[in-house]
């Protein structure tokens, strides 16, 4: 039987000194500054479109007197709920 076993690998790092340092892409930075730029007016535009969407949602709402009594009721019971949860906590079992 043949001993197969080799001693460690060595390598050898060479720098090829003929390739110039990459230099700033002044299009590419403008190019893609253009493009950052267009997003952020496409996002402010989507937000104002959105604000007056949500104005005109909620101004439908409370013109129907449905909808108004019942959020009325929820914030009298949610008030309520509040009240009983403060005097259970003054307790001095729960305190």
């Amino acid at each position: 039987m043949e001993n197969t076993t080799t001693g460690p690998a060595t390598t050898q790092v060479t720098t090829d000194q003929t390739v110039a340092p990459t230099a700033f892409d002044i299009t590419a930075y403008n190019a893609t500054l253009e493009t950052v730029r267009r997003r952020m007016t496409i996002i402010e535009k989507s937000k104002e479109e959105f604000k007056q969407l949500k104005e005109m949602h909620d101004s439908a709402l409370m013109n129907n007197t449905v909808y108004v009594e019942a959020d009325k009721a929820v914030k009298d019971t949610t008030n309520k709920r509040k009240l009983v949860a403060n005097q259970l906590i003054k307790q001095p079992g729960m305190a």
